[in-house]
């Protein structure tokens, strides 16, 4: 993890990050359209995403980034789908929300 690039992504707008009762998410999309969640780290293609409250999210990749980034929608919306699917048994929202709760994130 120290090799990898470290970013703080934010967002300013309506959308939010979600957290879980397993927060870190590793992510791997192959070459072959197939993803890995939860490992892969020697990958040259794997993203690790912390969400720290629901406006910042730690990301990390083997791709060189700025320090801080402005994320919108389409983002946290994956990030948000990462996490529900990484999720051990609960789902945490800061915001009473429908979409969250029918887990239903798809804009």
């Amino acid at each position: 993890l120290m090799e990898m690039y470290w970013r703080v992504c934010q967002i300013k707008k309506d959308h939010f990050f979600v957290t879980s009762d397993a927060p870190l998410n590793i992510f791997v999309l192959l070459n072959t359209g197939e993803a890995i969640f939860g490992g892969g780290l020697g990958n040259p293609n794997v993203q690790v995403v912390f969400p720290i409250s629901p406006k910042l999210c730690l990301y990390l990749s083997y791709k060189k980034s700025d320090k801080f980034e402005n994320v919108y929608a389409d983002f946290v919306d994956e990030i948000n789908r990462r996490t529900v699917c990484m999720a051990e048994r609960f789902i945490i929202s800061p915001y009473n929300s429908n979409k969250i709760k029918n887990n239903n994130l798809q804009s």
